[in-house]
């Protein structure tokens, strides 16, 4: 109840408060799949496709074109969360080469013998203070990365990624809720030293917005980007090895008693592209690039 309330506060603004300059963050996320799972050729038994990961002449010029769609004027975003980053030196290094003259590069690979992982690329004119890798431990080897930083604007935020069990099963659906719990488990205990600094929530969570997942995250009072910017969520980010399309892609905010985060614009990339249906022209990944705007406004007493 006392959470509840301080929500219905912090939306009203504190109308005995008002507010002082005002900092600015655009976040970025994206599942880039990766070479070890993308199928380009299938035959009758399914331990034998051909995976891209065998083809550097294929997933060379489409991370050259990941990243260039990064580097355009209409991404150009300063936080961007990947998962399924394939922890191959080929390929570190071409990010490494391409990006990291503007971006810090944060990794975490996936425990065991899993090849892919989480990466965040921060802006250097960001002061990265704090670097909080997150294990599930569950038989997914699935991970999160939280990461404090502070903006030039002197505002702090803490960003975090993750990318959640895929599956559609009652294990897969509980072993995914079983994540979400300990991420927000993780996110909480880490805010308890920082109760002023904001969170923001990006990646691939493998849920729609009515799913358990979703209603994990919301319970913790956090709000979707999109949703709050076009009042809706995109209808489709996702496109499956099945071809089953659905929005699993979302970047999730909420304030603190310090601060206030108001989004002002989110897109899905490439934006020439409606968010009912996938795109089939769209081939740098099976999902979609989605970003979202925010403004940071610190609470001040009249």
């Amino acid at each position: 109840m006392l959470r509840h309330f301080a929500k219905l506060l912090t939306r009203q603004g504190f109308r005995t408060m008002a507010t002082k300059e005002t900092g600015h963050l655009k976040c970025a996320t994206f599942n880039i799949l990766a070479p070890c799972y993308k199928v380009v050729d299938k035959c009758q038994w399914t331990l034998w496709y051909t995976k891209e990961s065998s083809h550097p002449e294929h997933y060379i010029p489409r991370y050259e074109a990941i990243m260039q769609l990064l580097q355009s004027k209409e991404v150009d975003a300063n936080v961007v969360c990947f998962q399924e980053f394939w922890f191959k030196d080929v390929v570190f290094n071409l990010f490494r080469e391409k990006l990291g003259h503007r971006y810090e590069i944060i990794q975490l690979k996936r425990p065991g013998f899993k090849s892919d992982g989480l990466v965040m690329l921060v802006d250097k004119s960001y002061k990265v203070k704090y670097v909080e890798n997150i294990t599930f431990n569950d038989a997914a080897h699935r991970v999160g990365l939280l990461v404090h930083m502070e903006l030039p604007s002197k505002y702090e935020v803490i960003v975090v990624t993750s990318h959640l069990a895929y599956g559609n099963s009652y294990w897969d659906q509980y072993l995914r809720l079983t994540e979400a719990k300990k991420l927000m488990d993780a996110i909480e205990n880490y805010s308890r030293r920082y109760r002023n600094v904001p969170v923001i929530l990006a990646g691939d969570i493998n849920g729609p917005e009515d799913s358990p997942v979703c209603e994990c995250i919301f319970e913790e009072d956090f709000e979707s980007a999109h949703k709050t910017v076009h009042g809706r969520e995109p209808k489709v980010t996702h496109k499956d090895h099945s071809e089953n399309c659905t929005a699993v892609d979302f970047i999730f905010y909420r304030g603190s008693s310090k601060c206030i985060v108001k989004p002002t614009d989110s897109k899905l990339f490439p934006t020439e592209y409606g968010h009912e249906e996938w795109p089939a022209e769209f081939t740098l990944s099976d999902h979609r690039l989605l970003t979202a705007e925010f403004d940071l406004v610190e609470k001040t007493t009249e």
